[in-house]
């Protein structure tokens, strides 16, 4: 989604552009790529991403093509004689190897992204990779119904055989190297409305080890539950480190005080979202600006109206930078709706 009228190369990202989230249906629950997405978004899951790992490592920055031919790209990296320099904590192993993949060399299922970056092909002819580079989950497969890449090959064969399979070849699977608990089950049970999932959500939300987009889907998640308890759980997360939390917290801080909400909560509203007018980043002033304005604004303390007026201006310039498409008339239709002006409203579903 756009966030300005127009982008700069080096600014960040998020003063132009706002990434969908890991939501249904364009991402599994476990975060992999379903619908057609960008790869940016499973990239910003992958450990590579947090460890520094940057695009022009694998594709030429101009061309986008890989820089390497087959395992040869992963195995730049992922070797015995990995380049510690810049990636320390990199294990260093053999990969290419059948004692690794178990497959015939030069065979599906021998090469690394067969396993690690799953293709999904859109429009019968745009293969894309998932960029969040995570093992082959059949237990996740069978717990939350999401994709794993052994049964895409093994079709045939059930997730239970493939899990079988990986703990038989890899007997550590199940304890060391790969927790039991994931994300996925967290999003799915709250997705069924389960009233246990609230604790843990809450949790994976504030849950500074978890990827920004991942506990960014979590906030966005709260929203389903009751709006007192949802709001005094996003509310740190109003703070994080990460703009694009920053940014979902603000939007459902919005949804879940409407304009219906007696004055009380209004005011509750703009203590809370007030400080993030001044955000570094576009995208969080404009969510900010947007959650206040209605009922809100009225709130709005004397010196902090000029941040909220440059705030909204900005995403409403946005909406109608998009004019050539019916959402941003719908957007401007609702914002002028809940400021009262009915005759713009009108005029901007029309």
């Amino acid at each position: 989604m756009s966030v300005s009228a127009g982008d700069r190369p080096g600014e960040p990202l998020l003063d132009h552009f706002a990434p969908s989230l890991l939501e249904e249906p364009l991402y599994y629950a476990d975060g992999q790529i379903r619908d057609e997405v960008y790869v940016y978004g499973s990239f910003l899951q992958a450990r590579k991403h947090e460890r520094g790992v940057r695009c022009s490592d694998c594709h030429d920055p101009h061309s986008a093509r890989l820089i390497h031919e087959g395992n040869a790209l992963c195995a730049q990296c992922h070797q015995p004689e990995a380049p510690l320099d810049r990636f320390p904590t990199l294990r260093k192993a053999a990969y290419d190897t059948p004692a690794h993949h178990f497959h015939a060399p030069g065979t599906p299922g021998s090469f690394c992204v067969d396993c690690h970056m799953p293709a999904t092909t859109y429009m019968q002819v745009d293969p894309r990779r998932d960029h969040s580079f995570t093992v082959p989950r059949p237990d996740q497969t069978m717990r939350t119904g999401t994709h794993n890449a052994c049964n895409s090959c093994h079709y045939d064969r059930t997730p239970a055989w493939a899990l079988e399979e990986i703990v038989r070849r890899f007997p550590t699977f199940a304890t060391a190297r790969v927790p039991a608990g994931h994300f996925g089950q967290v999003l799915t049970a709250a997705r069924r409305a389960d009233p246990q999932a609230f604790a843990t959500l809450v949790r994976l939300a504030q849950e500074q080890g978890e990827p920004a987009i991942v506990r960014a889907t979590a906030v966005q998640e709260l929203q389903r539950y009751e709006p007192s308890a949802a709001v005094r759980a996003i509310a740190p997360t109003l703070m994080d480190a990460d703009a694009l939390v920053r940014a979902t917290a603000a939007r459902a801080i919005g949804v879940l005080i409407p304009e219906e909400a007696p004055a009380g909560l209004h005011q509750q509203k703009v203590h809370v979202l007030e400080r993030l007018l001044d955000d570094p980043v576009r995208h969080v002033r404009s969510e900010a600006a947007r959650a206040l304005a209605g009922a809100a604004e009225a709130q709005i303390p004397a010196a902090r109206k000029a941040a909220f007026t440059a705030a909204l201006d900005g995403w409403i310039g946005r909406q109608e930078a998009l004019a050539d498409r019916p959402d941003p008339h719908l957007n401007l239709g609702v914002l002028q709706e809940i400021r009262g002006q009915a005759r713009a409203a009108e005029a901007s579903y029309r």
